[in-house]
């Protein structure tokens, strides 16, 4: 009787042992996600679910060995590591750590290098996992002492465990599959940005979203009676020769002045400002970080609110007609380059599916440089290459197509020292930010000039070219700069990057370019070229005069710049909506071909 008293002891310690783990193990991750009010803000019912999770990890954690702390201090070092992660991926990378991130370990291991992981601002955030852990050993410690040396073992423990194990996991199925969580992690799957989300229904439960399979977002109203309500639009004749578009998405080029004011010694854009020809606008991308999305929207002209997650890691890009497509049709000669990896973002099986016929990784380039200390190729080298592919592919009769993404201005930003600085910052609003808003902005100038370069190039060349240049997004850091006033335009104006269009021959285009969507960009560029374009791209292009910018975030600008809200009722911005249909029909296996191949004559 004694024994079997001690045994309901030991099991009820055991049992309080375990929950204090899994609600400590929450609060680590809340906290690692920037969840600040976590009890305050979580729905009770997500809590259960969560703890729920954490529990079946721990019970599964522990079955394999005799003792339960074993398990425990298990438990509290893989949380502490993910906590870990999550706190450095939303301190660099602006998001949190998600199934598709974890697909992205390789472009993460490969950049990860370049920041100071030691930095003073990211300390505190890893103490305090730090501490979790220690914690939590400490309290498995007192597990051990208090249960497994003083109170007798029982020879049905581990039955009981086990039990318990598939009893929790029985449950589990039976909520995930049938019940209403399923939904629930398909909304946060889908959802292209899962931060939203964490502090009401838990980081676990977003984690664990990625493991469903992914659905593409359907919009509201969508059905093929709504796809043959749409206006095909009048697609303006091509011509018989186009003119070769150069294509380049330029990591995190970003112009501060934006949102906030900084006194330099000189002009960091110096060098395209006074490029004869060019013509300057500003694009709306994404804040902080997100290249590959920038990327599936400036080649495919789809939205990333009808896709969700990260596109290449996501989408059969096979599926999806694009600028490549296109211009294929229409007799170029594609070529796609990235100087990383093409493991990065699943590149190396996105670019084939879009239909390039050539791509190049890192392993293709030659003669690379970099800036000072900073571990990443120049845009003058990466350019130098661009121009050796070119050339190569201009010996053939036919127009070219080359995308072209760079790396040069990746963060971090503080890692040459000031004396390489060739632009120096004087910031008011923060002084401790002028070393790196000065190697940042030093970037800027040498990604300036080297399109200045490699447009005098382009100016020697006896054939028709466009080049174009833009932004993939802002830096990091943004929020922080973030100083004017800027009311509704806030959001907006975080995600606005330059963009300039230059070309060896007269366009049909003065003064500064209208600001406009990252999705607006690839039908302009070939209309300019003299191609022709799809009925979905002239639809984007026509929708660019009236609604120049529609966000991701669920706002729009007006023909007079104004900011409005898209309410989720189609009938209040009809021409928005009918984009949505036809961007979620490009996703599909079997979307409508007329739309979306080059108009015929």
């Amino acid at each position: 009787m004694k024994k079997s008293t001690s045994g309901i002891i030991k099991g009820f310690l055991q049992c309080l042992y375990a929950a204090v783990l899994c609600l400590a193990a929450f609060f680590q991750l809340q906290i690692a996600s920037g969840v600040t009010n976590v009890w305050g803000e979580v729905i009770f019912q997500y809590l259960v679910w969560n703890l729920v999770l954490l529990g079946g990890v721990f019970l599964l954690l522990c079955l394999p060995w005799k003792r339960v702390c074993t398990g425990g201090i298990l438990f509290c070092v893989i949380v502490s590591l993910l906590g870990i992660a999550n706190h450095y991926t939303l301190a660099l990378h602006g998001s949190l750590l998600t199934v598709e991130q974890f697909q992205n370990a390789r472009t993460a291991l490969s950049v990860i290098g370049s920041y100071n992981l030691l930095s003073p601002n990211l300390l505190p955030g890893l103490f305090v996992q730090l501490a979790f852990l220690a914690g939590g050993i400490l309290l498995s410690w007192g597990e051990y002492v208090l249960c497994e040396k003083r109170l007798p073992s029982l020879r049905r423990e581990r039955p009981v465990r086990v039990g318990v194990s598939l009893l929790l996991l029985l449950s589990a199925a039976v909520l995930f599959i049938g019940g209403d969580v399923t939904p629930y992690l398909k909304t946060v799957r889908n959802s292209w940005e899962p931060a939203t989300t964490v502090q009401y229904h838990g980081y676990p439960m977003v984690l664990g979203s990625g493991m469903i399979d992914f659905d593409l977002i359907v919009p509201d109203g969508y059905s093929p009676e709504a796809l043959s309500q749409i206006s095909m639009p009048d697609v303006p004749a091509g011509e018989a020769e186009p003119a070769d578009i150069i294509l380049i998405l330029n990591e995190t080029f970003f112009q501060p002045s934006v949102v906030t004011d900084i006194e330099t010694d000189r002009d960091y854009l110096e060098g395209i400002s006074n490029l004869s020809g060019a013509i300057l606008g500003s694009a709306v991308a994404k804040a902080g970080g997100g290249t590959n999305i920038t990327e599936a929207e400036l080649l495919t002209g789809n939205p990333q609110a009808v896709v969700g997650g990260t596109p290449f890691n996501i989408l059969h890009m096979e599926d999806t007609s694009s600028i490549v497509s296109l211009l294929k049709a229409q007799g170029y000669y594609t070529i796609a380059t990235h100087c990383m990896s093409g493991t990065n973002y699943h590149r190396s099986t996105g670019y084939p599916a879009l239909g390039f016929d050539e791509i190049h990784f890192v392993e293709d380039y030659t003669d690379t440089e970099e800036y000072g200390q900073r571990p990443w190729a120049t845009d003058e080298s990466v350019y130098s290459n661009l121009i050796r592919w070119y050339e190569q592919a201009a010996l053939e009769e036919h127009p070219v197509f080359a995308y072209c993404l760079t790396i040069q201005n990746h963060g971090d930003w503080d890692v040459n020292p000031p004396e390489d600085d060739l632009i120096h910052a004087q910031y008011d609003a923060n002084p401790a930010m002028d070393n790196v808003l000065s190697e940042f902005l030093s970037c800027i100038s040498l990604s300036g000039q080297a399109f200045v370069d490699l447009c005098d190039y382009f100016q020697t060349v006896d054939r028709k070219v466009i080049v174009c240049m833009l932004g993939d997004h802002s830096p990091s850091f943004v929020e922080d700069i973030t100083t004017k006033d800027l009311g509704d335009r806030k959001e907006i104006a975080q995600a606005t990057v330059p963009l300039v269009i230059w070309a060896n021959f007269d366009l049909e285009l003065t003064g500064e370019l209208p600001e406009r969507s990252v999705t607006a960009v690839a039908p302009l560029l070939v209309s300019l070229a003299g191609a022709r374009n799809s009925p979905y791209f002239q639809y984007i292009l026509n929708l660019s005069q009236s609604c120049p910018v529609i966000t991701n975030w669920g706002v729009y600008t007006n023909a007079l710049g104004q900011v409005q809200t898209l309410t989720n009722d189609p009938a209040d911005a009809p021409e928005i909506w009918n984009y949505f249909y036809l961007a979620h029909n490009n996703l599909l296996p079997d979307s409508l071909d007329v739309w979306f191949q080059a108009a015929e004559e």
